[in-house]
């Protein structure tokens, strides 16, 4: 009777089907943004707030049948529900309709780190050193609940209107005060941003894992390209080659690359990419006090010298400064230049374009006539 029923559950949302229009609740899908493993992610109207959108992600009926990931369906929503923070991305609500599993939250429609820098290649020092800062904010709350991130990558790095950059996808999370689903042996997260224990499936891996991970990111922001993700290499390396080079490999001098970056931001990007997790920083915090020190172009040495509360303060002034006294905001400026740049800066040019046009069009009429 109770495979009878669970049959009975996968056929009727095979026929309930998602797509613009459908109702979740009380929210109504209007357009897809992303699809995943697990689930795809709409954007939706919230009726109790019209001029409100929100993501809702629905896992698909094939994944629903796979009794792992639908434990690791459950595991986002659960670790999003244990957080609050201003850099990460905000939970809103979740629910069951019609047999389909979904999951509300914040909607950031200025798109991901990994936009950015699909579109500007590489992002300035002092950009990176302000990406930095708040991503490690975001993890620090993180760290704080006993939770680790494991997939943090642009991927998942989102920006928001006011300047923020927020961290999301808590898929592959993994709470340290609830058992884990993840066999010993087993690799989790992204290839090009594998801590070498998580690469090795260790299972005591800690908070280190994801400031590795960090700096994966930073170093990316820098150069271009991941650490290990070489330029010269021919072809797509394989996940276990990639595995490799997180292990044995000693990532490429970020000095060397961009020798403009600040002597001191290099060097704290090789200790996050550290092989022994003890040589790296202890701390999100830590790591928020070295750039926060080099993007002043204070001596790194004074940044142990700050409590917790000064820590906090320090990354709030970053986003309160970037956010009110600059005349654009850290997303607006991390857009600029790009294919994403503002509709009222690509309506000048088309119009631009449209008024040349016309006059190469009279001009080319009276030369005819003359």
């Amino acid at each position: 009777m109770g495979q009878l029923a669970d049959e009975g559950k996968r056929q009727k949302m095979r026929e309930n089907e998602v797509g613009i229009g459908t109702k979740l609740g009380p929210y109504v899908i209007t357009r897809q943004i992303g699809e995943g493993g697990a689930g795809t992610v709409f954007v939706a109207s919230d009726p109790k707030k019209k001029s409100v959108e929100v993501a809702i992600k629905v896992m698909r009926p094939e994944a629903e049948e796979i009794e792992e990931t639908h434990a690791r369906f459950i595991r986002e929503i659960t670790v999003a529900q244990k957080l609050n923070d201003p850099h990460i991305v905000a939970y809103h609500d979740c629910g069951v309709e019609d047999g389909i599993l979904y999951f509300v939250m914040q909607y950031l429609p200025w798109g991901s780190l990994d936009s950015v820098l699909h579109r500007r290649r590489t992002l300035s020092w002092r950009e990176t050193c302000e990406c930095g800062i708040q991503i490690a904010r975001g993890l620090h709350h993180f760290h704080e609940h006993g939770m680790l991130h494991r997939d943090l990558k642009p991927a998942n790095i989102f920006l928001s209107d006011d300047g923020r950059l927020k961290i999301g996808d808590f898929g592959l999370a993994r709470d340290l005060n609830s058992p884990t689903l993840t066999q010993a042996g087993t690799a989790i997260g992204t290839a090009n941003y594998l801590a070498p224990e998580q690469a090795m499936g260790d299972v005591s891996i800690d908070e280190r894992a994801d400031l590795y991970a960090l700096g994966c990111n930073l170093f990316q922001c820098v150069a271009g390209y991941p650490p290990f993700d070489y330029p010269e290499s021919r072809g797509i390396p394989t996940l276990l080659e990639m595995m490799r080079r997180h292990i044995e490999d000693s990532p490429p001098q970020l000095s060397a690359i961009a020798p403009v970056c600040p002597p001191d931001l290099c060097l704290l990007v090789d200790k996050l990419l550290a092989k022994n997790r003890n040589e790296r920083p202890a701390s999100a915090d830590e790591v928020i006090n070295h750039l926060q020190a080099i993007l002043e172009e204070r001596p790194i040495s004074i940044c142990s010298e700050h409590t917790d509360d000064q820590q906090k303060t320090i990354a709030d002034e970053i986003t309160d400064r970037t956010s009110v006294t600059e005349e654009k905001t850290l997303t607006h400026r991390l857009h600029e230049g790009t294919a994403a740049a503002p509709r009222g800066l690509k309506r000048r040019w088309v119009i631009i374009g449209f008024m040349l046009i016309i006059v190469l069009i009279v001009s080319t009429a009276a030369v005819t006539c003359f």
